[in-house]
């Protein structure tokens, strides 16, 4: 005859989880979700063990950290080493573009001081230019002046 948990619990004077537990420690067969506890399994557990309590079937873990794998410690080494690949190349990247900019710094005061003096040589030329234009511009009037005094003795 089958005993239900809550029978076996009262009778063992324990929990009905601690019936269930028994039970599967002990390997009772279970038919839809029900433990067949028979009337010589629960009166064998009385006899064996009246007043212990059951542990469950469990392994205590320690309180130490789990035991890591090794593809963590090579994964983290891999990642190390690509930040360090990584690093190096910006470090270059970077002394390289800095040179550049020292070196475009100096290209540009050289172009302004040859473009300052090209200026001011044009400057000049420019200017005697138009002295010369001037001068010539007095010429001309003069001339003008001279040609019309001509003009009017002859009329």
């Amino acid at each position: 005859m089958l005993i239900s948990v809550n029978d076996a619990s009262k009778r063992l004077k324990i929990t009905p989880r601690m019936v269930q537990i028994k039970a599967k420690q002990f390997n009772v067969p279970k038919v839809g979700n029900v433990y067949q506890l028979t009337e010589e399994v629960v009166s064998n557990w009385e006899v064996s063990n009246p007043e212990t309590k059951i542990t469950p079937n469990r392994t205590l873990r320690s309180a130490s950290p789990p035991k890591r794998n090794n593809t963590f410690s090579l994964s983290s080494f891999i990642i190390a080493l690509l930040i360090l690949m990584v690093s190096a190349v910006i470090v270059v990247f970077y002394i390289n573009l800095d040179s550049q900019i020292v070196e475009a710094k100096s290209t540009i005061k050289e172009n302004t001081i040859e473009h300052k003096v090209e200026v001011k040589q044009l400057t000049k030329k420019l200017n005697d230019a138009h002295d010369v234009i001037q001068q010539q511009e007095l010429e001309i009037q003069t001339l003008k002046f001279k040609d019309s005094l001509r003009t009017f003795k002859k009329w």
